[in-house]
């Protein structure tokens, strides 16, 4: 796993991740993102203002192996950070075509937050936008398979999913973590 930092003039910082899953188990996660099943993803009430993002509710096993992993990425990430962190929960997430949220902070319960993404249609502009003010992004990540970001105080960064083209497979791997 390799990491490098965008500190914004705020003191917000984000770290993109490439390479955070093992290969093999970043391709099984697209194996079960692909899989035609309907049955294991619905609309998320968090989510329900905005149209287009589906969670898993599938095989909790998945998910537990997801977070037993996750677990022993903790060091790495506490050092990111530079505080100790714990492991709160992991979603996975498909966005289909047209979704998209405005420039926003998560104003949730947890601290921290990456989100990997996981894909088989890389797209250099269907990641995640990270925005100093509400006008311009800094960055735009691309978005391609095992890639993506650590929010290091996730109340702080604003950023948007500009809307997703047709065709891509925005498919992703959000984790919660809180200060242990």
């Amino acid at each position: 796993m390799k990491s490098h930092t965008l500190t914004l003039s705020d003191g917000g910082r984000v770290f993109f991740i490439e390479n955070f899953f093992p290969q093999q188990m970043a391709d099984q996660l697209l194996a079960l993102f692909l899989k035609d099943d309907t049955s294991s993803w619905q609309a998320h009430r968090n989510f329900a203002t905005v149209s287009g993002r589906l969670v898993y509710c599938g095989d909790m096993v998945v998910l537990n192996n997801i977070n037993d992993f996750v677990k022993t990425q903790l060091d790495t990430i506490a050092a990111w950070v530079n505080k100790p962190v714990k492991l709160l929960n992991t979603s996975l997430w498909k966005d289909i075509a047209g979704y998209h949220s405005g420039v926003h902070t998560d104003q949730d319960h947890y601290e921290y937050a990456t989100q990997i993404y996981i894909t088989d249609t890389p797209h250099l502009a269907a990641g995640t936008a990270i925005y100093q003010d509400l006008a311009q992004p800094v960055a735009q990540m691309a978005f391609r398979h095992n890639f993506g970001y650590l929010f290091d105080t996730a109340k702080t960064v604003r950023h948007a999913v500009h809307a997703i083209p047709q065709g891509v497979n925005r498919f992703s791997v959000y984790t919660r973590y809180q200060l242990a």
